[in-house]
């Protein structure tokens, strides 16, 4: 009797503990989102777009699938992600210098920005988001971006 009760006891706790190493391992979502809206470059007054190739860039009209919303995280306070709406894809910094849209992830700094008044900085390395000369989004230094509706 008294070995079938530890059994069932440390089976439970077993289970109790592959139960937090799960929903440890579950990636962070957003909390709330705000609404969608366009993100405007200040550098080339093209608003910021992705695909489903993954490339984050600026194109000339600001139309409905080039609209972003943030997605607020209750576990990084001041931080966001910033999804598409046609993709449903988040910003991510993919190395020190280039930028892709990827399933959302907020656990991993990379999807992580945080939007000061020098623009949206990468939480991961404090790069700030910005355009080069063929419009391709990518970190660098920093540059303004607008949202509106």
């Amino acid at each position: 009797m008294r070995i079938r009760s530890f059994v069932r006891r440390t089976a439970v706790a077993l289970v109790a503990a592959i139960g937090l190493v799960l929903a440890a391992a579950v990636p962070a979502h957003a909390d709330s989102y705000s609404s969608f809206r366009y993100l405007l470059s200040g550098t080339n007054n093209q608003c910021m777009a992705t695909d489903w190739s993954t490339r984050v860039y600026t194109y000339d009209a600001c139309t409905g699938p080039q609209r972003w919303r943030y997605g607020f995280l209750d576990a990084y306070p001041g931080q966001v992600i910033i999804r598409n709406e046609a993709t449903g894809l988040c910003v991510m910094q993919f190395d020190f210098t280039r930028v892709i849209s990827a399933a959302c992830d907020g656990s991993n700094a990379g999807h992580r920005w945080i939007f000061d008044n020098r623009g949206f900085r990468s939480a991961n390395t404090g790069g700030y988001l910005g355009v080069n000369s063929s419009g391709t989004v990518r970190l660098g230094s920093y540059q303004e971006w607008f949202d509106f509706f």
